[in-house]
């Protein structure tokens, strides 16, 4: 099948999943990510917000501001393939610091403060990034709804943290109906760390 084909596949396999479904795999995919080693060990956790029939990390998000980890959450840039992350501050409430963006996901303030740039004081640092997707492969393989968002900032992100010797863990993070045997991928697609 053909990637338009996949996209369409899954978009009506999660449409029929019960919402009580989603939200019951939802907490138990958060729980299993909070135990790992690459929650424990991380200094920054870039995550996510989700949209409608997307698996939601919001108890990661919640988790790590109460354990006082930095975590950022991204907005995407008006008519473009780009998006940029923005820290969330853990002395105010989540919900104060997002605003609805498009396609009705909540998405950080632009506040040139609470940028994420990944630079020379991320040395030696383990960031993680919770990655959304429509389709993964157990082996890494993704594929995104096809803007190019993720595979765009992931490969500026990917080269940054190289050239300030920062680690980066990236998870792939869907319901188990979203992990396929194979998919169709291209050159530009980023392969995942881990799929949960």
């Amino acid at each position: 099948m053909e990637k338009k084909e996949v996209r369409a596949w899954v978009k009506k396999i999660i449409a029929a999943m019960p919402l009580e479904e989603q939200a019951l795999e939802s907490e138990k995919k958060c729980k299993k990510f909070l135990q790992s080693p690459a929650y424990k060990e991380c200094d920054l956790l870039l995550s996510y917000m989700a949209m409608k029939n997307e698996c939601d990390p919001l108890k990661i998000n919640l988790t790590s501001l109460a354990d006082n980890k930095k975590l950022a959450l991204p907005r995407v840039r008006e008519k473009s393939s780009f998006m940029d992350f923005y820290t969330i501050s853990n002395k105010k409430e989540l919900s104060l610091q997002l605003q609805e963006g498009l396609w009705g996901i909540r998405e950080p303030f632009e506040n040139k403060e609470h940028l994420f740039e990944c630079d020379a004081s991320f040395f030696q640092k383990k960031i993680c990034v919770i990655v959304p997707g429509l389709a993964f492969t157990k082996e890494g393989g993704r594929l995104g709804r096809g803007k190019g968002f993720y595979d765009i900032y992931l490969a500026s992100l990917l080269e940054k943290a190289r050239l300030c010797n920062a680690s980066v863990t990236l998870l792939g993070f869907c319901f188990d109906c979203q992990i396929l045997q194979s998919i169709p991928l291209s050159g530009q697609d980023i392969r995942m760390d881990y799929v949960l």
